[in-house]
């Protein structure tokens, strides 16, 4: 059986640099936090079979650019997509300066969701919780409220909390577009789990499978 032939959800997770992106995604992926990962240029494609309410879905987390940056376009076709379920704009709660720039980045990204395809639901998450100053998570928090978006924080060292925040938008996105229950067997399953640790290489063009470096089984 393809991975393509399981329903899919496709989440797209834009913000400046170095807010957290990839190390949010990556302790998700992975189940591990990478201290220094590699700078996201200009998009970055991670895929997961995922287990949610014993139905198997093909998750794949597109990480790119908030709409200031010049490489935004390069994220822009997968944004206004119809397979794209939910939309995260990542700020940095540790950045005690970030704060009126990212008013005017979640302002963009809204202008710009207004033309998704998909109608995903739309969700602000303030990162490196741990080290957050409490004055900006007040303020992000009002803003998202403000905004009609929903609001999570994350801390990326934290797998647990970053797997309970996944399955918690993973929730959202099944409530608000009901998608076709896949039919897979055990057996099947162990298949895909072999393949997905065969093809590892970022970008192969595999007819079974297609993965990601980050790409795991949950």
């Amino acid at each position: 059986m393809r991975s393509t032939n399981l329903p899919k959800l496709q989440i797209v997770v834009l913000g400046s640099p170095a807010v957290g992106k990839t190390c949010f995604i990556d302790s998700f992926c992975n189940g591990y936090f990478e201290d220094s990962p590699i700078a996201t240029v200009p998009i970055e494609i991670s895929k997961k079979i995922i287990n949610l309410n014993d139905n198997i879905f093909n998750l794949c987390i597109v990480e790119g650019k908030s709409p200031y940056n010049k490489m935004f376009e390069n994220i822009k076709h997968s944004l206004l997509s119809a397979e794209t379920k939910a939309v995260i704009i990542m700020c940095d709660l540790s950045n005690k300066n970030a704060m009126e720039g990212y008013q005017a980045e979640i302002e963009a990204c809204i202008n710009e969701m207004q033309h998704c395809k998909g109608n995903p639901i739309k969700i602000v998450i303030g990162s490196k919780y741990d080290s957050a100053i409490n004055e900006n998570n007040q303020l992000l928090k009002k803003l998202a409220e403000d905004n009609g978006l929903y609001y999570k924080t994350s801390n990326a060292k934290d797998i647990a909390q970053v797997n309970e925040l996944f399955n918690e938008i993973l929730q959202y996105i099944l409530e608000a577009n009901p998608i076709k229950e896949s039919s897979i067997n055990q057996e099947t399953l162990s298949q895909l789990s072999f393949l997905s640790y065969m093809n590892i290489d970022r970008g192969e063009k595999d007819e079974e499978i297609q993965v990601s470096r980050r790409c795991i089984l949950y």
